[in-house]
């Protein structure tokens, strides 16, 4: 299975069957930890509960709205905690849930499910890092099934500028990414063979709910655009340009395309 169509199958998963994946699902998940491509180079880590009751059990009393989500397994994401870390965190944790998707595994990002200090007695952390997220996974209740229709706004509403016809899979891989309480805070500004990435700012609950979130959200977006630009063949590098904000828009990178 491609990536794109992992994103198309891909949903938030909060219900799992009590059983555990095959060992050879599981394997083939860990394995691929080695092959993760990160944004940046901030330390992080990967870090698997396959006995899933460790951290349930961690839930209670947590007033959370992405907690007590019980599943068979666990994946906590660690890192360094520097400029672009969360977006790190989230382009390659997306990469782990098309894997598992792909594998026929549903999943869940849960936010800050874990208070950290609950979490440094349960888990090894390496030194400089701090639990960031975690992510359930098993497999869904109900069989994964592609998605027709998403609660989604449509390309033109998230995109300015002029678009070559050539990156509608690419805005429309970023289109249906998972993000916070789908409150989807990418904006696109296309200039030629180039899409600047922004992250829309300036909104109460975005500001003092979900900013950090948001920016694991923009990771998320774009690895949708990444990995949908490489199997459609085309080069993309993301480079930093001396931009500055538009009104409501923080500027996150670039993604310049080519053949």
């Amino acid at each position: 299975m491609s990536n794109m169509e992992a994103m198309n199958l891909r949903r938030s998963v909060r219900t799992y069957k009590g059983q555990a994946i095959s060992r050879a699902h599981m394997d083939a998940v860990k394995w691929f930890v080695n092959e993760l491509t990160p944004l940046n180079d901030i330390p992080f880590d990967i870090i698997f509960f396959e006995n899933g009751e460790v951290i349930s059990k961690t839930f209670k009393g947590i007033a959370n709205m992405y907690s007590k989500v019980i599943a068979p397994h666990y994946i906590a994401i660690t890192s360094k905690e520097e400029p672009g870390y969360l977006e790190n965190v989230g382009f390659v944790g997306e990469q782990l849930i098309l894997k598992l998707t792909a594998l026929g595994i549903g999943s869940c990002w849960l936010g800050r499910s874990i208070d950290r200090n609950v979490f440094n007695k349960i888990a090894p952390i390496k030194t400089n890092q701090s639990y960031i997220i975690l992510i359930s996974f098993g497999y869904a209740e109900e069989d994964l099934s592609p998605i027709s229709k998403r609660n989604r706004l449509t390309i033109k509403q998230f995109v300015e500028g002029e678009i070559n016809k050539d990156f509608i899979p690419i805005l429309n891989a970023l289109r249906i990414a998972p993000s916070a309480v789908n409150s989807q805070p990418w904006r696109i500004v296309v200039e030629e063979n180039t899409l600047h990435v922004y992250m829309k700012t300036k909104n109460f609950i975005s500001e003092k709910i979900l900013s950090k979130l948001n920016l694991i959200d923009m990771g998320i977006g774009l690895c949708h655009m990444f990995k949908a630009a490489e199997e459609l063949g085309l080069s993309a590098c993301l480079k930093k340009h001396e931009l500055l904000p538009i009104r409501d828009l923080k500027y996150i990178v670039s993604m310049e395309i080519s053949d």
